[in-house]
This record gives structure tokens, C-alpha cells and sequence, in this order.
């Protein structure tokens, strides 16, 4: 779908937040000046709006991504090949731009003090989290899903209610699973 020229650059990564590192690589603000139209801030910087508008399709939707049941293992390595991943690359360029507003706009207002300090507790809590997880838990759970372990059986005595004849259960831990 073409964009229009006319809206403006807040609305359009508003509409899709991949257009953030389009317009952050032609050096187009569109925090402190999202309410400029495409076609002002592009030409501004000197570039052609309907090339810049042109950049800001994508041949793809964003994905979504199908979620069921899965195993411990693959849930561990898609959290931090994905999510962790993601979350690595982004902090460092996320914490730029609450800087750079706070930096900006905090003289003026208090809001964007309180969404720094909000923002720094929870990259303070967020990478000693995430690097626990990458070094301890998921290794734990992956060494935990390729151990082979003999089955277990217990041997359970039946409660004083049950109508059973018998007098005790056994379960494996394979119905356990």
C-alpha cells in the first residue's frame, strides 16, 4: 500500500514501528518533530518524499509468529535467540532516545525524568535477569531435557476412601510427563 506524503511521520511509525530505522538512517525525527508531514521533513533534509515514501513499504507484513506447545529446550533457545536477542540489540538504542528526550524536553517538563528513572530501573533489572537466565536457568533446563533418566516408579498407598480392593498404585514417571 502506497504512503501518502501527507501524513505524518509519528502516524507512520505509529502505523508500523519498523519505519523507525528507516527514517533514524535518512536522519528524519520523527519523536520531537513527528507532526512534520513526510513530504516537509523530506524535503527539508533534501531528500525526494516519494523516494522516502517508497522506503516505508515493506513487502511483508510484520510478523506474527504461530505460538502452541512446545519443548523446555526449544522454548529456551527461541527466548534467547529471539527475545533476548532482540532485547540486547535494542536497550543500548532505546536508552539513547529516552536520554536524548529527557535530555531535551526535562527542563521544561517533568514526565520525561520520571520515564528515565522508570526506564533506567527497569534496564537495571531487566540485564542481570536476562543474563542469569542465559547463563544459568536455560542452561539447567537443557542439560535437565537431554539427560536420560531411568524410569521411577513409586509405590503409593491408596487412600482410606477408595473403593479399590488393592491396596496401593504404582505410577512411572513416565505417565508422570
Amino acid at each position: 500500500m502506497p504512503i501518502d506524503v501527507a501524513g505524518t511521520l509519528g502516524d507512520l511509525v505509529t502505523e508500523d514501528s519498523r519505519r523507525m530505522r528507516v527514517l533514524e538512517q535518512l536522519g528524519l525525527d520523527y519523536c520531537c518533530n513527528g507532526h512534520r508531514t513526510l513530504a516537509e521533513a523530506s524535503t527539508s533534509a533534501g531528500l525526494d518524499p516519494a523516494v522516502v515514501a517508497e522506503s516505508l513499504v515493506f513487502a511483508e507484513p510484520p510478523a506474527v509468529v504461530e505460538r502452541g506447545p512446545r519443548e523446555n529446550t526449544d522454548l529456551a533457545h527461541e527466548i534467547v535467540d529471539t527475545h533476548h536477542a532482540y532485547m540486547w540489540e535494542e536497550m543500548p538504542r532505546l536508552k539513547a532516545l529516552v536520554d536524548k528526550v529527557e535530555g531535551v524536553h526535562g527542563t521544561a517538563h517533568p514526565e520525561p525524568a520520571q520515564v528515565k528513572a522508570a526506564f533506567d530501573e527497569a534496564l537495571g533489572a531487566l540485564e542481570p535477569h536476562m543474563t542469569k537466565e542465559e547463563r544459568q536457568i536455560f542452561p539447567a533446563i537443557v542439560g535437565w531435557s537431554v539427560r536420560v533418566l531411568p524410569p521411577i516408579l513409586w509405590t503409593l498407598p491408596l487412600p482410606s476412601w477408595s473403593t479399590s480392593t488393592s491396596t496401593s498404585a504404582t505410577c512411572s514417571s513416565a505417565s508422570v510427563r
